[in-house]
């Protein structure tokens, strides 16, 4: 006698007899459905076998939960541009870098209501909330939320909306979601959460489920480094789309947003008030209206750091193949919802680059800034001198790995870019020396925090130290220490500069 095989097996043996070419991911999904329907009628009496094969619990692992969240985004992010839908993303600061649990359900629920909600949605948007609820005592609690501004659901019809039996029925519209909802509502339960609806007819909906998930002892989600007193504008937003870059950035520790809406005029004061490390211009409209606000940014900042969201992430689609001819310095585009770790790690670099023009005394470009296209492209193993250049360093002054991660490799370019700043620091260490003697705490402040962000990005762990150190004398009132401190930086400064001079000998720089 035959073991009997539930649908999902059926196809996916079946699978394996066709060659290897031919539509795998959608037998692969087919298969993982079938399981997930299965989990639907977890109390078939006639068939235990599916029964106790529903039940199984998975064993938790560790995965990354901005990256599962991001993954869905994208996967539903063309059907969304398609019909011109907002898909948007709004994080909460100090969700968990890292949990425990299991992330292919958390993706299956994820997929499930995000695809109804942008197939039952014909104008408006989708968010995509993630927060908080309950601190337990080996994890947390999450609410993940998805909106929409589609056609909604009446009182009536939510009653029995995660019912199997009532999907099935023929009274049911399709709109409800079919098995999906139910399904959801399987896998939830097997994960220990709740999950539920508030809608109205003509209102759209809001779908949120709850899950206890395991966490370690990891940081909360956060940048690499340090952006807090990063200034960033918004240009060409409307609330929708502005809340959630507001909420991305807040959630990387960014304090400093100002955001000038759609339709609002933007005006030298308010610009000279701000002084953005970078502007982020909404590119949804299109090339007209990006490149009447690259002019308008470039005529009250020239070479001002601007980085452009749109539907589709190129430059050409927006018709600015050329930064310099609209004034500004262009860091690249981004597909809206922005991924996070991408956009702090551009903050981080405009605001390093920012932070070097201030304190150089040039309103120009940085040199040799790595392009937007660069962050997060995998780490370029370096070639054997340039290898030979990294083991030659004194990891405690400057350890390279962290650009490395950044920029993906170690050229001229980026080589100059590291030079041009370190020699610049003796100027900057007497400014600092100079606001301290004289009590100026903004002053002391800004360039203490400016220099230990810089340096930090540049792998300059021991002079980075020492700046984060006189910071924090400087909030704490604590003058004289601060006034000390300052007298290890000229040491720390020409150990720094040393290590440069065999970079700037491989490299030729003069």
């Amino acid at each position: 006698m035959q073991d009997a095989r539930w649908p999902g097996e059926r196809v996916q043996s079946h699978s394996s007899t066709r060659p290897a070419c031919q539509f795998p991911e959608k037998v692969q999904e087919c298969g993982f459905s079938l399981r997930e329907i299965d989990l639907a009628h977890p109390h078939d009496e006639h068939e235990p076998s599916r029964s106790q094969a529903g039940r199984q619990q998975a064993e938790p692992i560790a995965f990354e939960l901005l990256d599962v969240v991001e993954s869905v985004l994208e996967q539903l992010r063309p059907k969304a541009e398609q019909k011109n839908l907002k898909l948007l993303l709004r994080l909460e600061r100090g969700l968990p870098e890292s949990v425990f649990g299991d992330p292919s359900r958390l993706r299956q629920i994820l997929v499930n209501i995000g695809s109804n909600a942008v197939k039952f949605t014909e104008t408006g948007h989708v968010v995509f909330r993630v927060k908080t609820v309950d601190r337990l005592d080996a994890g947390v609690r999450l609410r993940f939320e998805i909106e929409d501004s589609g056609i909604g659901i009446g009182a009536a019809q939510q009653v029995n909306l995660f019912s199997p039996l009532s999907q099935t029925s023929s009274s049911m519209p399709a709109t409800d979601g079919g098995l999906g909802l139910p399904i959801c509502k399987s896998l939830c339960d097997l994960m220990g959460g709740d999950i539920g609806v508030k809608s109205m007819i003509a209102s759209g909906s809001t779908f949120w489920f709850e899950l206890p998930l395991g966490v370690e002892k990891c940081p909360p989600l956060r940048p690499r480094y340090d952006i807090g007193d990063a200034r960033v504008m918004l240009v060409g937003y409307d609330e929708d789309e502005g809340a959630s870059i507001e909420a991305t950035l807040a959630a990387g520790g960014v304090r400093e947003i100002v955001q000038v809406p759609d339709g609002a005029d933007l005006n030298g004061k308010e610009f000279a008030a701000c002084k953005p490390d970078i502007v982020l211009v909404n590119g949804r409209r299109g090339a007209p209206n990006v490149s009447d606000w690259a002019r308008r940014i470039g005529a009250l900042q020239p070479n001002q750091a601007v980085v452009v969201t749109a539907p589709h992430s190129a430059t050409a689609v927006l018709g600015l193949t050329s930064a310099s001819a609209d004034g500004i310095d262009l860091l690249g585009t981004m597909a809206n919802p922005v991924p996070a770790k991408k956009l702090w790690t551009c903050v981080a670099l405009a605001q390093m680059a920012s932070a070097h023009r201030l304190l150089a005394g040039s309103t120009g470009p940085a040199t040799a800034r790595p392009s937007l296209a660069d962050v997060g492209k995998p780490v370029a193993q370096p070639a054997d001198d340039v290898a030979g250049v990294i083991g030659y360093l004194d990891t405690k002054v400057i350890d390279l790995s962290t650009l490395l991660e950044t920029v993906g490799q170690l050229d001229r370019d980026v080589a100059r870019m590291m030079i041009d700043f370190v020699d610049s620091l003796g100027t900057n260490v007497e400014q600092l020396i100079a606001a301290i003697s004289r009590g100026e705490v903004r002053a002391a402040r800004s360039v203490a925090h400016a220099m230990k962000g810089a340096t930090l990005s540049l792998g300059a762990h021991e002079i980075s130290s020492l700046f984060s150190r006189i910071q924090q004398a400087i909030d704490q009132g604590a003058w004289a220490k601060a006034g000390a401190l300052t007298a290890e930086l000229e040491p720390a400064r020409v150990r720094l500069v040393d290590q440069m001079g065999g970079i700037r000998r491989h490299f030729g720089i003069g």
